[in-house]
């Protein structure tokens, strides 16, 4: 994922990762990625309560996802903070679970266009 997230940004276009990043080395190594200094970097955090991700798997219907709730135990168990140092390589901008409002929207497109 980073090799190509690092071509789609030396080919001067915008590039969106998305992925669980439940560790912090899993977010580091795109954080990290050297390339241009231009680049602007924004963690969009996504925060919910336990039991409204349980009420959403549940619910699922026709879903292509694989999670099941197994699978959200084990990311609850194992998932990490975002720490102090990926900070500082990237501004966080959390949603919560009733979703992306349009404040949310206007502050990741002047972090991205400052």
């Amino acid at each position: 994922m980073a090799e190509i997230a690092a071509t789609i940004i030396d080919a001067d276009f915008t590039v969106i990762v998305d992925a669980t990043f439940l560790l912090e080395t899993q977010r580091r190594t795109l954080l990290e990625m050297e390339v241009s200094s231009l680049c602007k970097r924004v963690i969009v955090h996504c925060e919910a309560l336990e039991e409204e991700l349980r009420k959403r798997i549940v619910g699922r219907e026709n879903d292509p996802s694989e999670a099941n709730l197994q699978v959200l135990e084990q990311q609850l168990r194992s998932q990490q903070p975002i720490s102090v140092g990926e900070k500082t390589l990237a501004r966080v901008v959390t949603i919560g679970s009733d979703g992306i409002s349009t404040t949310k929207i206007q502050e990741i497109r002047q972090l991205l266009a400052n």
